[in-house]
């Protein structure tokens, strides 16, 4: 950020929506600018408060008030101690979900909304995703696929399992070179993951689950875009039908913010 240009933000002329926009809204605006704008990375710390109140022309509550709306959407977070301060954050599809989870509790969405919106995403993210023959997301498939076979022969943790079994949904639903398909397909993944963090499979569900994502992988890796979109689908249907029959109620409860 550059101590050159004063970029106040007391000025009421900024309107979003057809309502006069808050100093704090404002000056949370131009730091994301100038984030993108320096290039600056994960990581990357923001200058300390008395240089950013006096870059942007605001009072020291306005300011804070500007980082905390920037951290709570997953710009930034605050470092604290003597070193601390406001530090750019790694956007992630967490950060969506939580502020999707917020409007879906509002609006008394359900989880079978978010498992209908999936099930209209993911397979054709599956079938994109055969169509790119895109090599490192090949090699990607098949290291999810050989972790999760050697998981099966360790006997690995439920959330180990989890975690794996997660990962290989993540490489799909990351590789469609849309970041809006990316991250929203990835944010209501989050949403069902907060709901069945806990949710314990058996030897033959795990076994079941990483046979249907080899099959799934190797109509990516091969090229074969409408078999990897009906596999996909199929898997996913199947998914939804055992957890309606572990939770009969399960497709009808709203989801919960998080």
């Amino acid at each position: 950020m550059n101590d050159n240009r004063n970029k106040s933000a007391t000025s009421g002329t900024d309107y979003s929506a057809g309502r006069p926009v808050k100093v704090a809204e404002s000056v949370a605006r131009q730091i994301l600018e100038d984030v993108i704008e320096l290039g600056y990375k994960p990581g990357t710390k923001l200058p300390v408060e008395s240089e950013m109140v006096k870059t942007y022309g605001v009072a020291r509550g306005s300011l804070r008030e500007a980082l905390r709306i920037l951290e709570i959407h997953g710009l930034v977070r605050i470092k604290p101690g003597p070193d601390g301060g406001p530090v750019v954050a790694d956007i992630t599809s967490k950060d969506i979900a939580q502020t999707l989870a917020f409007f879906f509790r509002a609006s008394k969405v359900t989880f079978k909304e978010v498992m209908e919106a999936r099930l209209i995403l993911e397979p054709v993210m599956a079938r994109q995703a055969a169509e790119r023959r895109n090599p490192e997301i090949q090699t990607a498939l098949r290291n999810s696929i050989d972790r999760s076979r050697a998981g099966l022969e360790s006997h690995e943790t439920d959330d180990e399992y989890r975690q794996t079994a997660a990962g290989f949904h993540e490489i799909i639903t990351g590789t469609t070179g849309n970041s809006v398909l990316d991250l929203l397909t990835g944010s209501l993944k989050e949403i069902y993951s907060a709901r069945f963090h806990s949710f314990v499979y058996t030897s033959d569900e795990r076994k079941k689950l990483v046979d249907d994502h080899e099959i799934v992988a190797q109509a990516i890796i091969s090229g074969d875009c409408a078999q990897a979109e009906a596999l996909m689908r199929a898997h996913m249907e199947d998914w939804i039908s055992l957890f309606s029959e572990r939770f009969p109620d399960f497709l009808d409860e709203p989801i919960n913010w998080f």
